[in-house]
């Protein structure tokens, strides 16, 4: 049986998440990295999609790797920047040499696909392998959302509604999604969706980039780089930067 994250990203993702937009990824940049970076550095673009944080950096001067598993988001992200480098592959298994990049991001939530804490730690370990010298991860915060999670919404499409019901499991902690898509013709659902993505302490994502010789440098809470808090902040932001002399890729 496939993994969700392998039917999930489609044409019908695009239309769904239409509304993350290019202010709100040029807003994330311009907190998570300096200007010298988004300026010069060789970027990883983890979980790139349709290239949208891609397009920001290239077109400030930095070289971008734009990486995702999903041949149809990568098609989008081909369209709006042929220039850049595009790979498709498993996020798990880099296909890149060791200290090949100077910054790896991961923005909206493309770190917490997978089962288990170990995978998310190899995955963490295989991140610093190829990174240089920092490592941005962005992912939901897990106590706000348990706050603020919305059970049931409904969006309209083009060619009818899509019904997005939400739920959160405890072992391990996991927030998950089904999104079904309804013909307006017919009102027959026509398609389904799930996500399932976990969700983290500070101290634990902290311990996985440590445990791969990266520190945190800084938590932050938004995208707009407001302040962490475990009550109010909807994001948690880690930058992580490498401890000299340790780790993976030493």
């Amino acid at each position: 049986m496939a993994d969700w994250y392998e039917s999930s990203f489609g044409e019908r993702y695009v239309e769904l998440y239409a509304h993350r937009d290019e202010r709100e990824a040029s807003q994330a940049l311009r907190t998570v990295l300096s200007d010298q970076e988004r300026r010069t550095a060789r970027i990883l673009d983890l979980g790139t999609g349709t290239g949208r944080h891609l397009r920001q950096l290239t077109d400030e001067g930095a070289e971008v790797i734009g990486l995702d598993l999903s041949s149809v988001l990568l098609g989008y992200a081909r369209r709006a920047k042929a220039d850049s480098w595009l790979v498709r592959a498993d996020m798990r298994y880099l296909p890149l040499r060791a200290k090949s990049v100077d910054v790896t991001v991961s923005m909206f939530t493309s770190y917490g696909y997978f089962e288990t804490d170990a995978q998310h730690r190899a995955l963490a370990a295989e991140m610093a392998r190829v990174t240089r010298h920092a490592i941005v991860v962005d992912v939901p915060n897990r106590h706000r959302l348990t706050q603020t999670l919305v059970p049931e919404s409904r969006r309209e499409l083009a060619d009818g509604w899509a019904t997005e019901q939400r739920w959160l499991e405890t072992a391990p902690p996991r927030v998950c999604k089904r999104i079904t898509v309804f013909d307006r013709a017919s009102g027959q659902s026509i398609e389904e969706y799930e996500e399932r993505v976990m969700l983290f302490e500070p101290d634990e994502l902290e311990d996985h980039f440590r445990a791969a010789g990266f520190s945190r440098e800084w938590w932050r809470g938004d995208y707009a780089g407001s302040q962490f808090s475990p009550r109010e902040s909807p994001r948690m932001i880690g930058r992580f930067v490498r401890a000299v002399g340790i780790g993976a890729g030493e």
